[in-house]
């Protein structure tokens, strides 16, 4: 797959995103294969983010700090990917990063990347409320659709939906199983993103194998429309109480 340059405004995210899939379709072993198409997710929304906020006449202090250590975080990554992904001098292994450090390593950018993307999408709403520029939308950029849409997808989606959107009113839980690096995570984003607009309250979160319990319910409290500096204190108990309240009166 040809990667997409490093660029002023977006950093080496592009890159990274293709590099990515390219670990998940080679034949590296991946540890951690959700744990990836998590972080895929994540990157997906900094990208996005990167690019309507460089494109604001003043992206204001906040803003220019943001993009600075986002793009930084996208240029540690790379530079770990490349590593990972080089040929071993030997003719065996993975090159000169084990799996186990790597999977360390996924897993702390996942929480970072998750982090940016809240950030970025607070900054890209703020200016976009006082029209400085659109917010965009990371499923509407060719980036997003060439990474989403893969081949075979269509069939299971549709189902999925069906399943999810056949019992009306009724709490619905569907587990999508399978080896990490599947595209579940991509299965659940498409499922989410056809049916999300049906519901007055929505949220989607990446979990990884050693979850941040706080952060992730401050990411659902982010996305259900309160202010993320609401959610900065309190522990998970509060959170989640914080969390009920908020949808004691949505549940028809």
């Amino acid at each position: 797959m040809e990667t997409e340059p490093v660029s002023a405004a977006t950093g080496a995210t592009g890159s990274v995103l293709r590099k990515l899939g390219d670990l998940l379709a080679g034949d590296h072993a991946v540890p951690n294969g959700d744990d990836v198409e998590s972080l895929m997710a994540e990157l997906q929304g900094v990208h996005a983010s990167l690019k309507a906020t460089s494109r604001a006449e003043d992206p204001g202090e906040r803003g220019r700090r943001w993009m600075k250590e986002a793009r930084e975080l996208s240029y540690d990554v790379e530079d770990a990917l490349d590593e990972f992904m080089l040929p071993p001098r030997d003719g065996s292994g993975t090159g000169d990063t084990t799996s186990d450090g790597f999977s360390e390593k996924i897993g702390a950018w996942l929480r970072e990347a998750a982090a940016r993307r809240r950030t970025g999408q607070e900054i890209t709403d703020s200016i976009s409320r006082a029209g400085g520029v659109e917010a965009e939308d990371p499923r509407d950029c060719s980036l997003y659709k060439e990474m989403r849409e893969p081949v075979g997808l269509d069939g299971p989606a549709a189902e999925l939906v069906r399943m999810v959107d056949g019992g009306g009113k009724q709490l619905e839980v569907v587990s999508i199983v399978g080896c990490g690096g599947l595209g579940k995570t991509t299965l659940a984003r498409r499922v989410y993103d056809t049916l999300g607009e049906q519901f007055e309250c929505r949220a989607f979160v990446s979990v990884s194998r050693k979850p941040h319990v706080v952060a992730i319910l401050r990411d659902i409290l982010s996305q259900l429309g309160c202010e993320y500096d609401q959610t900065l204190t309190g522990d998970a108990q509060s959170l989640v109480d914080s969390v009920s309240n908020f949808l004691k009166d949505k549940s028809t």
